[in-house]
């Protein structure tokens, strides 16, 4: 939903806090993970968490192909689909064999 989703900063000056749309170079930063797609994340991911991603599974996420049981293993072996049971449902994530709407 970028079209329909805005982003501004807000930041303090004296005792009072203000919202701007005009970024500085840091909160541009801040976007990247949203706008650096698979290749941005496959980075950062495995620097913040400390662990080796397949990059081809995390553009399979991004290009948002249906999850399965396997694609999940390979992202996270201590998961399977019914660990993300609600989370898949709240962002209507598609799960190979199941209707988009279940």
């Amino acid at each position: 939903m970028m079209d329909t989703t805005t982003f501004c900063t807000w930041k303090q000056g004296g005792r009072a806090w203000s919202a701007g749309k005009e970024l500085e170079a840091e909160a541009y930063q801040l976007l990247e993970l949203l706008i650096g797609k698979a290749d941005y994340y496959y980075t950062w991911a495995q620097e913040y968490y400390e662990i080796s991603l397949d990059r081809s599974l995390v553009q399979r996420i991004f290009d948002m192909e249906p999850l399965d049981e396997e694609m999940l293993k390979g992202l996270n072996e201590e998961l399977d689909l019914a660990d993300l049971a609600e989370d898949i449902q709240e962002i209507g994530y598609p799960v190979k064999g199941r209707r988009r709407n279940e």
